[in-house]
């Protein structure tokens, strides 16, 4: 399954995992892969850069991956990215796309500089939350310590489930 985790989050950062699959219809297998960088979308907003932790070998067929980075997010954009959050928390799948940013080596850096990877991830389950009744109706992503900082405080909305 493919998902996106938040929990080495701290108070004034937004810290995300993704785990990724991605399909390689080709025959032809690709190693080693050096350091790669993706940058992060949604809706057409940047995320920011992710760097990819575990992915050595292009394989025929399906390839996990797992991407982390730091949300940093415009200002201007925070409603949108707030969207994401509210999804992801609420249990909704969303459809993130990633582009190559960066690459220790040229011949993956040529092969997927025009790549877009689209992918559909979803939060997993909160046992809290579920064994509490509480459903997350949505988030909201704000500045910790000003108007032009990256660095994020996500601040959920939530009810009681059957209320």
């Amino acid at each position: 399954a493919t998902e996106i985790c938040l929990n080495t989050s701290t108070r004034t950062s937004v810290v995300a995992r993704i785990h990724l699959t991605i399909p390689n219809p080709s025959v032809f297998q690709l190693a080693p892969l050096g350091s790669l960088g993706l940058r992060v979308e949604y809706l057409g907003v940047a995320l920011g850069l992710f760097q990819v932790e575990t992915w050595q070998t292009v394989r025929r067929g399906s390839n996990s991956v797992v991407v982390a980075g730091q949300l940093t997010v415009a200002p201007s954009q925070l409603s949108i990215a707030s969207d994401l959050f509210s999804a992801l928390l609420g249990g909704r799948r969303v459809n993130l796309l990633a582009y190559l940013a960066t690459s220790s080596n040229p011949i993956v850096e040529a092969g997927l500089k025009d790549v877009t990877l689209n992918t559909s991830v979803a939060a997993p389950p909160i046992p809290l939350l579920s064994a509490a009744g509480i459903e997350i109706l949505s988030c909201s992503l704000v500045p910790v310590s000003g108007p032009n900082t990256h660095t994020l405080s996500l601040t959920p909305t939530h009810q009681e489930v059957g209320r």
